[in-house]
């Protein structure tokens, strides 16, 4: 569907290549947005760019390591410059982390797994929260997931990284609600994405579609498209009085 939603208005999404990034950004260029594609990806990037502008968007590619305080600072600065302001920013990038019980997982993937889902989140949000105070204005999603409600074995530091964005979320909302910058949480359920299906095949030794057949409620795996739209109703005028809110989209996987 193609709509005028977001004409005008600039959106950054980070972990863009690829996945849930890459459907949010193209949903976000189909419904009038110019789109900042990051990712520490360039030629996934590039090609998510090539795809919006083939369908009409304006789109920029962007190269970043989220983990890197100074990169994330970068980013924001350089997409302003590009696009003239930002309105809307999505902080998806991550990593899976280890598969390993919690005292085989060694401090440099806990490390490594905190620093690119819990502290690039908030490097990200930071330098975004730097300009849209400036202007007044401004909406930012920081993607989670289920592994932030739940716990999940063999995920210590992934889910502590996503019980950390969803902490984060809550706390800097309360900051700048009146400020006119809203700030929620996204939590995917499963989909079918590969690094989803990575994490499936290594913590369950089952195929993601196999999984979700059983233990999501639906019957399936999401399709990124369908996790997307919840991301862009959060930065649409529709959600215009939630802020501080996680929003699930599992299929009715943790409803039980």
């Amino acid at each position: 569907m193609t709509s005028a939603e977001f004409d005008g208005r600039v959106a950054l999404v980070t972990g863009a290549a690829s996945g849930l990034g890459r459907q949010i950004a193209i949903l976000f260029g189909q419904r009038g947005a110019a789109v900042a594609v990051a990712d520490i990806d360039r030629t996934g990037a590039e090609a998510v760019v090539a795809e919006l502008s083939a369908g009409g968007a304006r789109a920029e590619a962007f190269t970043f390591d989220v983990s890197v305080p100074d990169a994330a600072a970068r980013l924001v600065t350089d997409v302003v410059a590009a696009f003239g302001g930002l309105d809307a920013a999505v902080n998806n990038a991550a990593i899976e982390g280890p598969f390993a019980v919690a005292h085989t997982t060694s401090i440099d993937d806990w490390r490594r797994t905190i620093d690119v889902n819990l502290s690039g989140a908030y490097y990200c949000m930071r330098a975004e929260l730097q300009h849209m105070v400036a202007v007044g204005r401004g909406v930012i999603v920081n993607v989670s997931s289920i592994n932030g409600q739940v716990g999940t074995a063999l995920s210590v530091a992934y889910t502590a990284a996503k019980h950390g964005v969803i902490g984060m979320t809550k706390a800097a909302a309360l900051e700048y609600a009146k400020r006119g910058i809203r700030i929620n949480a996204l939590c995917p359920g499963w989909m079918d994405t590969p690094m989803v299906r990575d994490r499936a095949s290594a913590t369950m030794g089952t195929d993601l579609l196999a999984h979700a057949a059983n233990a999501v409620p639906i019957g399936r795996a999401a399709h990124p498209s369908e996790v997307a739209e919840g991301a862009l109703w959060l930065c649409s005028p529709a959600a215009s009085y939630m802020t501080g809110q996680c929003l699930t989209i599992d299929g009715g996987y943790t409803a039980g």
